[in-house]
C-alpha cells in the first residue's frame, strides 16, 4: 500500500509538471487563463474597494498552476482507474486524433518510467526478497547423480545456495 501511494504521489507530481508546461506553450489555454485572471483581478479590486490591485498578467500564471493541479488530479484518478490519458493536454492535439491516440499513456507507462530511475542492484535485491518469500526461504540449486551398478545403488547429491554472495 505504501508503494502504491508513493507511485500515486509521483504520478500526480509528474502530471502537474507536464500539464503546466503544456499549458504554457498552448496559446488557447493561455488566452483562457488570461480571461479568468482579468475577471479575478477585477473581482479582487471591487471587493477591496480599489485598495488591492493584482496585475492580470501575474494572476494568469496562478490560474494556469491551479488549472494544472486540478487536471493532474483528474489524470491521476483516470490512471489509477485503469483508463488511458493523453501525455500532453494541448489544444492542437484535439484536431489530430491519430497523434492523440499515439500519445496515450496508462498507469503502467509511468511505473516503467519510475523503475528506470531505480538502480539495478535495488531491483535485483527486491526480486530476490520476493523469490525467497515465495520459496519459504529455501532457494537453492543442486546436482544429483544416481547410478545402479551390479545391484548396488549409488547416489550423490550436492546443493548450492542460490543467493549467497561469492
Amino acid at each position: 500500500m505504501v508503494s502504491f501511494n508513493a507511485a500515486k504521489i509521483l504520478i500526480y507530481d509528474m502530471r502537474i509538471i507536464v500539464n503546466l508546461g503544456t499549458y504554457l506553450v498552448d496559446s488557447e489555454k493561455m488566452k483562457k487563463a488570461k480571461e479568468i485572471a482579468e475577471i479575478l483581478s477585477t473581482g479582487i479590486s471591487l471587493v477591496s474597494a480599489g485598495t488591492v490591485t493584482i496585475d492580470p498578467e501575474a494572476l494568469q500564471f496562478v490560474v494556469l498552476y491551479v488549472w494544472a493541479l486540478g487536471q493532474g488530479f483528474a489524470d491521476l484518478v483516470k490512471l489509477t482507474g485503469g483508463e488511458s490519458i493523453v501525455l500532453f493536454d494541448h489544444s492542437a492535439l484535439a484536431e489530430h486524433t491519430i497523434l492523440e491516440d499515439a500519445l496515450l499513456t496508462d498507469y503502467r507507462d509511468y511505473l516503467v518510467l519510475f523503475l528506470l530511475t531505480v538502480p539495478v542492484d535495488w531491483k535485483l535485491s527486491r526480486i530476490l526478497t520476493i523469490i525467497k518469500k515465495d520459496c519459504g526461504g529455501e532457494l537453492y540449486k543442486g546436482v544429483s547423480l544416481s547410478m545402479d551398478y551390479r545391484g548396488n545403488s549409488f547416489m550423490m547429491e550436492d546443493t548450492y545456495d542460490a543467493y549467497a554472495a561469492e
